[in-house]
């Protein structure tokens, strides 16, 4: 691949992760982070699940395929970006508890400026050991965390406050322009990898279903234990089960510089579909017939 496409990528990458975000933040309001005072018992499971039981989980799946790093760094990536920025579209679609999925998008997402770094370099350090070539810089990561994650999403609340005809004219544009975002940003990278994604699919789709399947249940099994009802279980367990595909992949290509760890990203964003969707329908359905 010529290195002008590459640094092409490494340029619309970012640029894509700031719109997306910045569309979240003009669906976003302060009301959305004070539910925490509201709904406390379903936010904090739903931050601990996310935060603190899927990464234990994805590091045990990581250890039980240790032949391969590029998977293991893959899965560490990813169960470091919580926060989808897809999970709430799905939780409506579903007809979940919608004003709980954007607080928890909210939350996380701004708890992750912190919890993203320091995830990802513990899965680095304890798979890939003192490998020299595999190093996240933590600043580095911070920087760059909140300068395409964080300010997008604070740019997108300060419009939607000054401007709130944004929101309720606009909103379904807003939408669609997030998902184009979204497509163009996994184009790039599937382009910028496209030898490597044939080569590796049949090995990465079985982990990869595997991990969204655990991530599901871990988010629906959490909140059934802590007394919480159906609607809240669904809107928790898509919340866990959907990470942020484009916040991982940006860390993999930008970062670390390492387009191969973004391969397991990839094919768990093709894979999560076959799983949420179904489910999703069937959420939808039964709600509708109550």
């Amino acid at each position: 691949m010529s290195e002008q496409i590459v640094l092409l990528g490494h340029i619309l990458i970012p640029a894509t992760v700031f719109v997306i975000m910045m569309c979240l933040g003009l669906d976003l309001r302060i009301e959305d982070f004070k539910r925490i005072f509201i709904y406390p018992q379903a936010i904090i499971t739903g931050i601990c699940g996310q935060l603190l039981l899927l990464p234990a989980m994805a590091f045990l799946i990581a250890a039980w395929f240790e032949s391969s790093l590029v998977l293991q760094i893959g899965i560490v990536l990813l169960a470091a970006c919580p926060g989808g920025p897809l999970s709430n579209s799905f939780v409506y679609l579903g007809k979940g508890r919608v004003d709980l999925s954007v607080s928890l998008t909210a939350i996380n997402g701004f708890l992750a400026l912190v919890s993203t770094p320091f995830i990802a370099s513990l899965g680095i350090a304890i798979f890939a050991g003192q490998s020299t070539d595999i190093q996240l810089p933590i600043l580095k990561t911070i920087a760059q965390i909140f300068m395409v994650a964080i300010l997008p999403i604070v740019l997108g609340m300060i419009l939607r406050a000054k401007f709130p005809q944004i929101h309720t004219n606009h909103l379904q544009l807003v939408q669609r322009l997030a998902v184009l975002m979204l497509v163009t940003h996994i184009s790039i990278v599937i382009t910028m990898n496209f030898p490597r994604i044939g080569a590796t699919f049949a090995e990465m789709i079985v982990p990869a279903l595997f991990f969204c399947i655990l991530a599901v249940i871990t988010g629906v099994v959490t909140s059934k234990l802590m007394g919480l009802d159906k609607s809240v279980q669904f809107t928790i367990g898509i919340e866990v089960g959907l990470q942020n595909v484009v916040l991982a992949i940006l860390i993999a290509e930008v970062i670390l510089k390492r387009p191969e760890f973004a391969l397991f990203v990839l094919t768990y964003a093709v894979g999560t579909l076959f799983i949420i969707l179904p489910w999703v329908y069937l959420h939808r359905r039964q709600q509708t017939e109550y």
